[in-house]
């Protein structure tokens, strides 16, 4: 397994060497702008938090549907190990990834507001880890959600299209069931974060994880 991880990150680290490179420059210039220009410059970042969520959703899809080509391929094909611990490898590549986007985009947040206005922004250490948490937790549901779409679809004709639809299907489903009361609610008052509802989603896309890794193994990867 250690191996097969070592593999996906070698195939992927240019990706995440640009990524990495784009979250920090946005994070910069907004630290600079706050601090020098008095320009809400936390917009910069949030501009990558933004382009998070399009990553997540076609970052499964790509992981995976790119072994078709090269010498990967050939390696997927003669490896002596279940199907199932391929895809695992590529979610738990994807989930360390946006684990270190994250915190870098939150990161460059918090020090755009505390550079703009120090004196009006605090926040509890607590109300910030569970942001954290639940951001993550997003965009890891629709990653995983988009590595199972691939493994469904990877023998259908347009199967970019179909792992589309696949995975905003599954986001609508999931506005429909039910959510555990989890709120935390912000000094304020009045915005909240519905952690509840952020770890059914992840839950609900763990389940269908499983069965996708179940479907890896009744065909070929």
């Amino acid at each position: 397994m250690i191996k097969l991880i070592w593999k996906d990150y070698k195939f992927s680290r240019w990706w995440i060497i640009i990524n990495l490179s784009v979250i920090v420059i946005l994070g910069a210039v907004g630290v600079y702008l706050s601090l020098y220009k008095e320009f809400p410059g936390f917009i910069f970042p949030g501009m990558a938090a933004v382009v998070m969520f399009f990553w997540s959703f076609f970052a499964g899809m790509s992981h995976y549907f790119n072994d078709d080509n090269g010498n990967f391929r050939e390696f997927l094909n003669t490896l002596p190990i279940q199907r199932w611990k391929i895809l695992l490898s590529k979610v738990i590549i994807l989930s360390l990834e946006n684990i270190i986007y994250w915190f870098l985009i939150l990161l460059a947040i918090y020090f755009s507001f505390e550079s703009l206005s120090p004196a009006s922004f605090e926040l509890p250490g607590s109300i910030t880890l569970l942001s954290y948490i639940s951001l993550v937790l997003t965009t890891l549901t629709i990653t995983i959600l988009s590595v199972s779409a691939a493994a469904f679809m990877k023998e259908f004709p347009a199967k970019y299209l179909l792992g589309f639809i696949f995975v905003i299907i599954s986001i609508i489903i999931l506005q429909f069931i039910p959510s555990p009361d989890l709120k935390v609610y912000y000094p304020d008052g009045k915005l909240y974060i519905d952690i509840g509802y952020t770890v059914k989603n992840f839950v609900v896309s763990l389940l269908v994880f499983v069965i996708a890794c179940f479907w890896v193994e009744k065909r070929t990867v």
